[in-house]
């Protein structure tokens, strides 16, 4: 498992291409046998064929019962519902609000382009062992980073936090270990051709 988690890449970018009409996927092949070759693979899809699923996944691990969310875009055959292909485009949310605000904020920049678009800060990019250190437990975040995370909390990520706090004894090595994982985890490169579009 540490061998998998240290290769596969940091992200996996997905391009909006306004102009052609085309979402361009960084795809990269899974499999928990270490021995296969994993390789990354640029897929190309029309931005007409693409829909989008909000997906619950919900389990109860013994001790408490955990709801994640999913924004997923879904590639269907062209005139059909036939799906073709899936990606995920953010998972492992507590709350389908951030995730209705992305898929909002996609579709208005592939209609309008972004003169009407709210204004976003970029997700940093950068590893830095105090983010990796506080990445399950942002709202503990002593930093600027974790104060403006605490100032856009709603009452239901209050409570949650709450629950979770007392899990910290958990949460403080998986973040070490989230720092160690990407740091050697593979930075994604598009291909010349892509760069261009």
């Amino acid at each position: 498992m540490i061998w998998l988690d240290c290769h596969i890449p940091r992200d996996l970018p997905v391009r909006f291409d306004r102009k052609e009409k085309k979402v361009i996927v960084y795809d990269f092949s899974l499999s928990l046998n270490p021995f296969v070759q994993r390789r990354s693979a640029i897929k190309i899809f029309d931005w007409g064929v693409i829909e989008a699923d909000l997906t619950k996944q919900a389990g109860f691990n013994g001790k408490a019962y955990m709801v994640r969310y999913a924004l997923v875009l879904v590639v269907c055959k062209p005139g059909t519902p036939e799906v073709v292909d899936r990606i995920t485009l953010k998972g492992n949310d507590m709350t389908i609000k951030g995730l209705q605000a992305m898929w909002a904020y996609v579709r208005r920049y592939m209609s309008e382009g972004t003169a009407n678009l709210p204004t976003e800060k970029p997700r940093l990019q950068s590893i830095s062992f105090r983010r990796s250190f506080f990445t399950y437990m942002p709202y503990f975040d002593p930093s600027a980073e974790g104060a403006d995370y605490r100032s856009r909390m709603q009452a239901i990520d209050v409570i949650l936090a709450f629950f979770m706090m007392w899990l910290f004894w958990v949460w403080l090595p998986m973040g070490l270990c989230h720092y160690i994982a990407m740091k050697c985890a593979p930075e994604p490169k598009w291909p010349a051709e892509i760069e261009t579009f």
